[in-house]
């Protein structure tokens, strides 16, 4: 087997050539590999990340999944909305409907390398949309979650802005860091606010925009009650109170009732 012509200086490198004792790297290259196995095997990296795909219902669309290994890789396309394989090879063809939209893994394997794995959106064309539980809760003092979830989007096609009180939250402080998560029902974005203080609570704006448009959701971020420790411990203390009390009787009425029967017991 007559190996092509490589890529870059990278590519040359991982077959065992050193490019610096070429005068000429290229042309001489060219001549080493003319006669040269490529039977070096180097494990499974994407040539370009996937990129998302929009289209109207009833459009076909293309999903890429371009992958450098050698040897060649396995590739297998999952759907993410239904858990099983919708394909296999570089390529995944999808004919769009409102059953198809949503999000595909690709997963890379080379054997005695790690698998690497992507996910490539199929969209709608149209604004993300954004939907969430209205009221959540947070305890003051604790790491409290603000979540939302937006739809007909992914990481690489939207920008997600959060908002309180009408300002940007500072994701510089340190205090605020956001994290993103794929889910079946669409991209979760979660604002998280550590040590949480009683300015924290309050509204807040989930702003997303894509490039064909925007959407927005309002929050309410309210404060869960919390007994004192005081009630706490006075309302354990009864408890545990209660318990003897009731077993103590217990056994006294069951001591009376004994002696009572051995009584009868005599007299007959």
């Amino acid at each position: 087997m007559i190996a092509t012509r490589p890529r870059s200086q990278v590519e040359m490198q991982r077959v065992g050539i050193n490019t610096s004792d070429f005068d000429t790297p290229t042309r001489d290259a060219d001549c080493m590999f003319a006669f040269m196995p490529r039977s070096t095997p180097y494990g499974p990296s994407f040539r370009v990340p996937p990129s998302d795909q929009y289209a109207e219902v009833g459009e076909n669309v293309t999903l890429s999944c371009q992958v450098d290994s050698m040897p060649d890789p396995t590739i297998v396309w999952i759907n993410q909305q239904t858990q099983t394989v919708a394909g296999t090879g570089s390529e995944l063809r999808v004919s769009v409907s409102k059953n198809s939209v949503g999000v595909y893994q690709c997963i890379a394997k080379v054997e005695g390398f790690p698998e690497i794995s992507d996910t490539v959106g199929v969209f709608l064309k149209g604004p993300p949309q954004v939907r969430s539980e209205r009221i959540q809760w947070g305890k003051m003092g604790e790491t409290v979650l603000v979540e939302c979830l937006i739809t007909s989007a992914s990481t690489r096609s939207v920008t997600v802005t959060w908002t309180h009180n009408g300002q940007e939250v500072d994701l510089e402080e340190g205090r605020f860091e956001v994290t993103e998560d794929v889910t079946a029902q669409g991209l979760r974005h979660t604002l998280m606010v550590h040590k949480a203080q009683a300015k924290d609570f309050g509204p807040y704006n989930c702003s997303v925009q894509n490039a064909y448009g925007s959407d927005v959701f309002e929050i309410i971020l309210n404060k869960k009650k919390t007994l004192p420790l005081l009630f706490i411990f006075c309302g354990v203390t009864g408890g545990i109170v209660f318990v003897l009390v009731a077993a103590v009787v217990v056994i006294m009425c069951a001591k009376r009732s004994a002696a009572k029967q051995k009584g009868e017991c005599k007299t007959t």
